[in-house]
């Protein structure tokens, strides 16, 4: 009869702790993230500083953490292997640990920010068990979004110059360039002519002195402005509207984007970016439709299909403004590159105002150079930087000025 009321008060005890677990487990744990800064630039790092609180008497003897963050994000863990220690990245970690009544537990980790982006961070999954170890509980708790907590990853920039060769005088002397555009009004001199130089640059007293053909030599203006054109597309063919097929093709077109955009922050020089994807923040003034499809039978209003123009941006506050807005576009094509090309031709001084354009994308189609001299025949310059070596044109012409992607600098 003792060892049967011994059993039956142990059985009334252990179901007692387990309805407790099983119902108050969790009660008193809180989670909270913090970031070291909310804006950084990509593959730079950030500080995250969480923190796990039981704010209750009742202890939880196990509590495995399972901390995951967002794709784009990557824990940078230190290794230690004898005197040696390596880096070594995880997209989640996991950690064990006994939570005393009303203990507080703070770790810090180190952030890799990998892929341009906004990011809120803040999920966790917490698994328990009770004081037997047979009932296993598990909870995710996700903190509510803030400042605190959002991170916005800048995109990276590159130099232009060291990454990017141009397709003319490849065999001979290179040109440095020392800036985007150039002013016609203001000459520093005269070069003799060479294969690609647009005619309307011949300087034609000089040339009768020389007895060859020699071209102004245009100094660059801190007062000029141009367009900047980024292909969403990461192929000739790809469905619309949708992603990209190759989304590392895009990335490429952004971080030379930002780069161009680097360049002339720091210069008064207005910048336009047009683009076949509509950014989440744009304003109905922003958006160009360049195509309209029609209502089905069960749709009640026909599609518009836009471009995206901003407003003229210029010096460093405005630039880091197109920064944040390349660092939350969307990987979406808004209408097909064809369209957007065939828009910019028939309504030049809408998209080019200024008489130049910069397009980057990441290949070459025998429609872009179509479109090359379409809008130099209306007086307007065209430059295009390719980001990749597959999928471009089979001929390109000599006077057709390309920068090709050379390498990524580290």
């Amino acid at each position: 009869m003792l060892i049967a009321a011994w059993i039956a008060a142990l059985v009334a005890v252990y179901l007692i702790q387990y309805r407790i677990f099983r119902d108050h487990s969790f009660d008193g744990v809180r989670y909270d993230v913090t970031l070291s800064t909310d804006e950084v630039f990509e593959g730079e790092d950030v500080f995250l500083y969480e923190e796990i609180l039981n704010v209750r008497l009742l202890p939880l003897p196990f509590v495995k953490v399972d901390t995951r963050l967002p794709d784009g994000l990557r824990y940078r863990l230190i290794e230690e292997e004898g005197e040696e220690r390596r880096g070594t990245f995880a997209q989640s970690v996991q950690s064990v640990f006994v939570l005393r009544p009303h203990q507080r537990i703070r770790r810090t980790w180190r952030v890799n920010c990998a892929v341009r982006g906004e990011y809120s961070i803040g999920e966790v999954v917490l698994v328990t068990n009770d004081l037997v170890g047979f009932d296993q509980q598990s909870k995710t708790i996700t903190v509510k979004p803030s400042a605190k907590n959002h991170l916005v990853v800048l995109p990276r920039t590159v130099g232009l110059e060291r990454n990017f060769t141009a397709s003319r005088y490849i065999s001979g002397d290179t040109l440095s360039i020392r800036g985007l555009v150039s002013d016609p009004l203001r000459l520093c001199g005269v070069r003799e002519y060479a294969p690609g130089d647009p005619m309307k640059r011949i300087n034609w007293k000089s040339t009768a002195v020389h007895g060859a053909l020699m071209v102004n030599v245009e100094e660059f203006t801190r007062r000029h402005a141009f367009n900047l054109v980024m292909n969403m597309n990461s192929r000739d063919i790809e469905r619309v509207p949708g992603p990209p097929a190759i989304p590392a093709f895009v990335e490429g077109c952004v971080t030379v984007t930002a780069s161009i955009l680097d360049a002339v922050s720091s210069e008064n020089i207005r910048v336009r970016l047009i683009t076949n994807t509509v950014p989440p923040a744009a304003g109905e003034d922003m958006l160009v439709p360049v195509e309209r499809i029609p209502a089905g039978e069960e749709d009640g209003e026909d599609e518009e299909r836009c471009v995206f123009v901003s407003p003229p941006l210029a010096g460093k506050n405005q630039m880091l403004d197109a920064l944040r807005l390349l660092a939350m576009l969307p990987m979406e094509i808004s209408v097909s590159v064809e369209k957007m090309l065939d828009d910019i031709l028939d309504r030049p001084t809408l998209y080019a105002p200024e008489g130049n354009l910069l397009v980057v994308s990441s290949y070459l189609s025998e429609r872009m150079i179509h479109f090359f001299y379409g809008m130099q025949r209306q007086g307007i310059d065209v430059i295009f930087y390719v980001t990749n070596t597959v999928g471009n044109a089979a001929i390109i012409p000599d006077d057709v000025p390309v920068f090709y992607k050379t390498h990524w600098e580290e």
